[in-house]
């Protein structure tokens, strides 16, 4: 059983870039985001995807954004973890009226007590086209692990959108997670239905976004994932207040339910660990250096059970962020 537990703790999307809704800069002209990031290692995320599709309808020929990133994990009084590292560079690039492209990269190190540290590489890359009011997207995030059973897992999302003509927008995202190779794959499928509400002063100078979502994660019971005693199916709850007044942006988040082997950030979060969750909140501040350049940081809060571990725990993720927008 030690030995289970030890392969399948190989790593986590345990570092989150905290607070979708705050702005970066200008991308296009509409709001941009320092969106929670990071599966393992890659912390990322620059926009919430309503807002960088919005920006289709009147932005530039070619627009440009990026996030350099880094932070690091308290893992408190876990019984296998002391601490971990993560930073990562995420880049959006958008042209026309209706096409964005999304390239992510990170790095996750996690420090063992008893045990190797590990180390972890995340890429992704995210097409979304956008027509009239709506919008379609499609990826791929792919890991690089020291972790046997982790290592080339391979997830595919994709989401559909679309905003109403006043204050409110919704969607329905989907991933499928498959680990392990040939007939022995393992899947995991997750449906994330959300809803999203705004309100936005004459001057747009103040605005304030709240965003709610659901979380439906199916896993095969007889897939190696599952532990023994492990349930196939995990529902969650997650809700997200974004305001922004001129130079400065608050973010705060709580979410409360079950996940494991959740996909978040619509793609760009991966949580590849053998593990359950049970909820979280936390909160960021960023504040934006002129027109194009926006500094961030973030804390946030999670509770989760250690497959193999007695003991619940409660770990603390503090982050950093840089975004830039042309």
């Amino acid at each position: 059983m030690r030995r289970w537990i030890r392969e399948r703790a190989g790593i986590g999307a345990l570092l989150l870039l905290l607070g979708a809704g705050n702005a970066v800069g200008a991308v296009a002209g509409a709001e941009s985001a320092l969106a929670e990031g990071g599966a393992v290692g890659s912390m990322s995320g620059l926009n919430s995807m309503s807002s960088v599709s919005m920006a289709n309808a009147a932005g530039p020929a070619l627009r440009l954004s990026g996030l350099l990133h880094a932070g690091m994990i308290d893992y408190g009084r876990s019984t296998y973890k002391e601490r971990g590292y993560a930073g990562g560079l995420y880049l959006a690039l958008g042209w026309g009226r209706g096409h964005d492209l999304e390239l992510d990269g990170g790095w996750t190190r996690i420090e063992y007590r008893d045990f190797p540290n590990l180390d972890q590489e995340d890429w992704s890359v995210a097409y979304t086209h956008t027509r009239g009011r709506s919008y379609g997207r499609a990826g791929l995030h792919y890991i690089v692990s020291d972790d046997p059973l982790t290592d080339a897992g391979r997830v595919f999302f994709g989401g559909l959108a679309h905003w109403g003509r006043q204050d409110w927008s919704g969607g329905v995202d989907g991933a499928l997670s498959l680990y392990g190779s040939g007939g022995e794959a393992s899947a995991v499928w997750q449906v994330a239905p959300w809803w999203s509400w705004w309100m936005q002063s004459l001057s747009g100078r103040r605005s304030l976004r709240t965003t709610a979502t659901l979380f439906w994660i199916h896993l095969d019971k007889e897939s190696f994932l599952v532990p023994p005693g492990m349930d196939s199916d995990y529902f969650s709850a997650a809700v997200n207040l974004a305001y922004r007044n001129g130079r400065l942006g608050l973010n705060a988040q709580a979410w409360g339910g079950e996940q494991s082997y959740a996909v978040r950030r619509r793609g760009l979060v991966v949580y590849n660990l053998a593990e359950l969750r049970t909820g979280g909140f936390g909160g960021s501040a960023s504040w934006r250096v002129g027109s194009r350049v926006a500094l961030k940081v973030g804390v946030h809060r999670e509770y989760l059970r250690e497959f193999g571990a007695l003991d619940p725990l409660a770990l603390t993720a503090y982050n950093l962020g840089l975004g830039v927008s042309r």
